[in-house]
């Protein structure tokens, strides 16, 4: 299924400005996708192209920072230390949301899996976030 995003959600790269946009938030694929469209290191590949093209600080999951060690970063979401207890989507997005309250930030550029970018959207815009997709996402092959 292919979803639709109201078009002034979508920006392109080169839009991207450090104000317009606060943030970038990255959270890593579902890793119960037998052949994902995007694994966690083509997001974070994805994630780094952005990076270098705005300056925008990352805020990310675990599971993408730990192929871009070599890019500062506003904030890393670590697992719980119970094993047992994963971060769902919601989990990831509060603490990215109680981050970004410190700095007034409300504007982010979401970047997941295409398959987990309605569901993150969503949680992302029930914690008051203005949510933006970067289009090269949506277009991503």
């Amino acid at each position: 299924m292919k979803w639709e995003y109201p078009s002034e959600e979508i920006i392109h790269i080169k839009q991207v400005k450090i104000g317009k946009i606060n943030a970038i938030v990255a959270l890593s694929g579902d890793s119960q996708d037998s052949e994902p469209e995007l694994n966690n290191q083509e997001i974070a590949n994805f994630v780094k192209r952005l990076y270098q093209a705005t300056s925008v600080p990352l805020i990310l999951q675990w599971e993408i920072e730990e192929y871009l060690k070599d890019i500062p970063k506003a904030m890393v979401i670590h697992p719980y230390s119970i094993k047992e207890k994963d971060l769902d989507t919601y989990e990831v997005l509060y603490q990215a949301k109680q981050f970004c309250n410190k700095f007034k930030w409300k504007n982010i550029l979401l970047v997941a899996h295409p398959a987990h970018l309605p569901k993150a959207r969503l949680a992302a815009k029930q914690l008051g976030f203005r949510v933006y997709i970067p289009y090269e996402l949506l277009t991503y092959r």
